[in-house]
């Protein structure tokens, strides 16, 4: 029996209303998860994250966000076991079940762990600090949560953290190509996966978002989707032939289709830096 045979019935499609932000005296409830593996330094979060004052909210022009709670990260570790810890004043550790489909497996397992007892926004993230897949304007991993505008998480629900459109955008993947493209050795194999992950919906001719598999959620975004979805796509990742790689990477890829329903989803880059972290410009020309 093959992975789709298995699961047969289309789930509904994710069913989200645009979300009600909180009022300006109130703070959010707020999650970080980031996938790790035994010799990532994750230490940034320590210092940048737990032991620094909240930042002010950038975004609200009458006035100050009273932001106090602080970020809880949830670490996932893909290799070392780690000893659960449940205290609130570190990190909280988990294990993923499998060292596969790099950081997919984790964000899906932290979803399916606490789908009951989500924080207001989930940010989903990679172990570094900063590295080439942050974003421009000096948007290394500390700086984009301390900026993110969380209103905007709420109110549309998935935001995907990289505004610059290279790589992922506006054509990216190409599921019936025949000419395989070594910086995106996912791509000849993206067909067979949408297949399996998707039986229902017709493969489309062409797949992007902006790179490279880290963004925010809001709980209601995540429950738009039923747990037993995740179940199955966790258990495709579980199951799959694919390398550890590829897997991974098809997921950067599926993310926006699993919360929006959108098989392309490129904002404008000046508008979502504006929106997004308060970086401004007049238009597309001043960014430029």
């Amino acid at each position: 029996v093959s992975f789709k045979e298995s699961f047969p019935l289309p789930p509904p499609q994710p069913a989200f209303t645009p979300g009600i932000t909180k009022p300006i005296n109130e703070a959010y409830t707020k999650a970080i998860v980031i996938a790790h593996t035994e010799f990532e330094n994750v230490n940034w979060i320590h210092d940048d994250i737990l032991n620094s004052p909240p930042p002010s909210y950038p975004h609200k022009k009458d006035g100050q966000r009273t932001n106090t709670t602080k970020w809880v990260p949830y670490l996932y570790s893909t290799d070392k076991i780690f000893r659960p810890i449940t205290s609130s004043e570190g990190p909280l550790h988990f294990h993923t079940p499998l060292n596969k489909g790099r950081e997919a497996l984790a964000y899906l397992s932290y979803i399916i762990t606490h789908y009951d007892s989500l924080p207001d926004i989930s940010v989903f993230m990679h172990a570094h600090s900063s590295s080439w897949h942050d974003d421009q304007f000096g948007l290394d991993s500390p700086t984009t949560l301390s900026r993110l505008n969380l209103d905007l998480v709420v109110l549309k629900g998935y935001v995907n953290l990289r505004c610059w459109w290279d790589p992922g955008c506006p054509d990216h993947i190409h599921p019936y190509t025949s000419n395989p493209d070594e910086l995106k050795p996912e791509e000849q194999f993206f067909r067979e996966a949408w297949l399996d992950l998707y039986p229902w919906r017709d493969v489309p001719p062409a797949i992007s978002q902006t790179c490279c598999g880290q963004f925010a959620l809001s709980r209601e975004r995540i429950r738009s989707v039923k747990l037993a979805e995740y179940v199955r796509l966790r258990d495709w990742i579980l199951v799959t032939d694919l390398e550890d790689s590829v897997s991974g990477r098809v997921f950067e890829y599926i993310w926006q289709v699993m919360w929006t329903g959108y098989e392309i989803l490129c904002p404008v880059e000046w508008v979502c830096y504006c929106e997004g972290y308060g970086i401004c410009f007049g238009d597309e020309e001043d960014r430029e």
